[in-house]
């Protein structure tokens, strides 16, 4: 990538991980298997539109298997239970770390979209917010307007007709 934007892809896979199982989720709160469907074409289409755009592109990382053997969205703990789909695990954490790496050796800082399906209701985009971490450095580095004004990424978004929610 060459701007600083990463874009994420953790639930479109649809790759069978060779001799791996199925992931069971014994003691796994809020346990699922199903892959949000069309997250990594829809990722890698805003990285194309971008750079016809711009003339650049984000950094781009999907996670290609399917999240019924890893969920690449936990803790290691809790992504995956085959000692064999670590490599996996850690491979795809490994390259958003180096895109962010590179983004802020070359800007200071960046935007990192974590990019999810939801199927609750139709034509919303639903704000994710790291348990509210992001939202809360966002407003306290740049103020409500980064988050919420017409400048900022959803303020775009909402100015298009999209609804987005909370």
């Amino acid at each position: 990538g060459n701007l600083p934007l990463v874009l994420v892809a953790p639930h479109g896979g649809r790759e069978a991980i060779p001799g791996i199982g199925i992931r069971q989720g014994n003691g796994v709160p809020q346990f699922k298997t199903g892959r949000d469907h069309n997250t990594a074409e829809l990722a890698e289409a805003i990285a194309l539109k971008l750079g016809e755009m711009s003339g650049a592109k984000p950094f781009l990382v999907i996670a290609r298997f399917d999240r019924k053997y890893i969920d690449a969205n936990r803790p290691s703990s809790e992504a995956y239970e085959a000692v064999e789909a670590q490599p996996y695990y850690t491979a795809f954490h490994s390259a958003v770390d180096e895109a962010c790496k590179q983004i802020r050796q070359v800007w200071g800082r960046g935007l990192l979209l974590d990019i999810h399906g939801q199927a609750a209701e139709a034509n919303v985009i639903f704000r994710g917010t790291r348990h509210g971490k992001s939202v809360t450095d966002l407003v306290r580095r740049f103020g409500r307007q980064a988050l919420t004004g017409p400048h900022s990424v959803l303020g775009q978004l909402a100015l298009r007709g999209y609804k987005i929610l909370p």
